[in-house]
């Protein structure tokens, strides 16, 4: 699976919000959980290298997006999520 792909599904999960998004509310918070519709600082320097970002984008957006959902107040899941994405990005 995409990168992409799995950082909005988990993102639905961490949310509560349905597959099919019952109203524009719903739409709007899954454009707003797929990476490639958000900037992080590292875009704003023209030192970045696109090719070692593109791969590692989605798990820090990822990342972010956990630090700010309900999940992250589990602080037992929260050090257990981020040592799993830790390695890979």
């Amino acid at each position: 699976m995409d990168r992409n792909e799995l950082c909005i599904e988990l993102c639905r999960s961490f949310y509560g919000i349905p597959d099919a998004p019952r109203n524009i509310h719903d739409e709007v918070l899954l454009l707003n959980f797929d990476p490639r519709n958000a900037t992080l600082e590292a875009e704003y320097y023209s030192e970045l290298i696109l090719e070692k970002w593109t791969p590692v984008k989605p798990l820090l957006w990822l990342w972010q997006m956990f630090d700010n959902s309900p999940l992250n107040a589990n602080v037992w899941l929260g050090l257990k999520f981020r040592a799993m994405l830790a390695p890979t990005s």
